[in-house]
């Protein structure tokens, strides 16, 4: 007879020393730089999912991460929804590096309660995650808005309870800082069994948090006395691996003229070496300026040049290679161009200038860059 499974989940790449708990999750859920965490900790994090065999999902949440996207501010809908895009897709695009797929997406702290109860906000999320990725799963509180949400959608929907977290009367979590909200290892292993047997509360996956006091040793408890009680903890959902993707790094000059922004980018294998080259005259009907930048990019051959700070980059996936776009201030001194931020890329020649034609190269202002690039570079 077939044992019974369960996931055990746990959050990672938020700051927090989350790496023993790799050992005994099932399933990660990954800042991805609203809350918490950045390109760096994404990496670290989905290099770890790897190594491990652990399912990685994306953690997106409101991008307050002094109060730690633990607080309730209002949002719109509309504005839930272009985050949770904007953070799934910058991991799903991480992901794509180390070869992965992602396996789940699981709002964190504020965010998930308001997702659970507010039926158009959880509605407005879960299209914007379907124009990602149709058949994503989303891990959430069972009979919840954001669950009936993807189920309207026909998208997987994975009810989920905590191991480490301490349940009212009312069956909903107790506040944290009060009395009974956080469990340790002893009290969170036999809810786990309880809330996991058959007859419980029917969920598919426990949670664990990384930023619980003594995580690692909760979630090898919990995962101890699941598989003494006849379960095998396994992750809900199994994506296939797939192959390292090629990357293609390019490096972009921003001058900033008023209210446009000229846009060039440079590489040692260009097509026209020693030139600048714009893709304003290059833009077909109805294509945006970013995916011009990267359409083009795609057409040269193994642009790579290491950057250093930049000022804005933006991605996308192109004839199977991921285009990296790495954008930088630059200033003009007497006919010649200095990328301000990445000295070593040095200076360029007047002549580079010379056969420059401004006029055709301007390029509305990118929305990655709109708020980074501000005014004219002062001198």
């Amino acid at each position: 007879m077939r044992r019974p499974r369960i996931d055990l989940n746990a959050d990672a790449g938020e700051g927090f020393d989350s790496a023993k708990l790799f050992s005994w999750i099932s399933s990660a859920s990954i800042a991805c730089g609203g809350h918490a965490g950045d390109a760096a900790s994404m990496r670290s994090a989905l290099a770890l999912c790897r190594a491990s065999g652990v399912a990685a999902g994306a953690h997106p949440g409101y991008e307050d991460r002094a109060r730690f996207g633990r607080v309730e501010y209002g949002a719109g809908a509309r504005e839930i929804a272009a985050l949770v895009a904007r953070q799934i897709g910058a991991l799903a695009a991480a992901a794509v590096e180390q070869g992965l797929s992602l396996a789940h997406w699981k709002p964190h702290g504020a965010l998930y309660h308001r997702l659970s109860g507010d039926a158009t906000a959880a509605a407005a999320a879960v299209a914007a995650v379907a124009a990602l990725d149709p058949e994503l799963p989303v891990i959430g509180f069972p009979g919840s808005a954001l669950l009936a949400a993807a189920s309207a959608r026909r998208m997987p929907a994975i009810p989920e309870e905590f191991a480490d977290r301490g349940y009212g009367a009312d069956g909903i979590l107790l506040p944290r800082g009060t009395a009974g909200a956080l469990l340790g290892a002893e009290s969170a292993a036999a809810q786990a069994v309880a809330l996991a047997r058959p007859g419980g509360a029917g969920v598919a996956t426990l949670c664990v948090h990384s930023d619980s006091p003594g995580a690692a040793t909760i979630a090898r408890a919990v995962r101890q006395r699941l598989e003494t009680a006849g379960f095998d903890v396994v992750a809900a959902t199994a994506p296939a691996r797939l192959p390292p993707i090629a990357e293609l790094h390019v490096v972009g000059a921003a001058v900033v003229e008023g209210a446009r922004v000229l846009l060039t980018r440079r590489g040692p294998a260009m097509s026209m070496p020693g030139k600048w080259e714009f893709p304003g005259g290059k833009v077909d009907a109805g294509e945006e300026p970013e995916a011009a930048l990267a359409r083009e990019a795609a057409e040269e051959l193994a642009l790579e040049l290491e950057v250093g700070a930049h000022l804005g980059r933006g991605t996308a996936l192109v004839d199977g290679r991921r285009i990296v776009l790495d954008v930088y201030r630059a200033r003009r001194r007497g006919g010649e161009l200095r990328l301000a931020e990445h000295d070593a890329c040095g200076w360029f020649a007047a002549a580079e200038l010379a056969a420059l034609d401004w006029p055709e190269a301007d390029l509305p202002i990118l929305p990655l860059l709109a708020g980074a690039l501000g005014g004219p570079e002062r001198e």
